[in-house]
């Protein structure tokens, strides 16, 4: 086991707990989601469109949980060198990243009117930037 290894895996240790506590932290929202859509739409509205709302911020926040423990797998299997753990530490960490992008693409900044969006979305780019920047500087250098 060499340093960078050591390291990484810390490292990605780290992003695959908080990957699990931003999905709690998601599915705990998820009253607050409701209670905000009922402030701003109509019954009517709320009644068409509130249970596929809730059933994505739901869906997100499980779907969180396995990438935060395969990314747990993937540093402790970086820890003793499986060329396999980096290939999913790196799809992870690319995805994780991707999310708050496609976010802002599809709903532009009308997601980001409240201050929960705004620390969900930092914390999850964080988590994909600090897991993807130490993928680059901590690579292998045993190829």
């Amino acid at each position: 086991m060499n340093n960078r290894n050591s390291t990484l895996s810390r490292i990605l240790l780290i992003g695959g707990i908080l990957l699990i506590l931003l999905s709690f932290v998601h599915l705990l929202g998820t009253p607050l989601v409701s209670r905000w859509l009922t402030g701003k739409l109509t019954e009517e509205s709320i009644s068409e469109i509130s249970p596929i709302i809730l059933f994505n911020h739901i869906l997100v926040g499980m779907l969180l949980i396995p990438f935060g423990v395969s990314t747990i797998f993937s540093a402790a299997g970086i820890r003793v060198g499986q060329k396999w753990a980096r290939a999913i530490a790196y799809t992870n960490s690319i995805v994780i990243i991707i999310v708050p992008l496609a976010v802002y693409i599809v709903m532009g900044s009308f997601y980001f009117d409240n201050y929960l969006s705004i620390v969900g979305t930092s914390m999850i780019t964080i988590v994909g930037l600090s897991m993807l920047l130490s993928l680059i500087w901590l690579r292998d250098s045993s190829k």
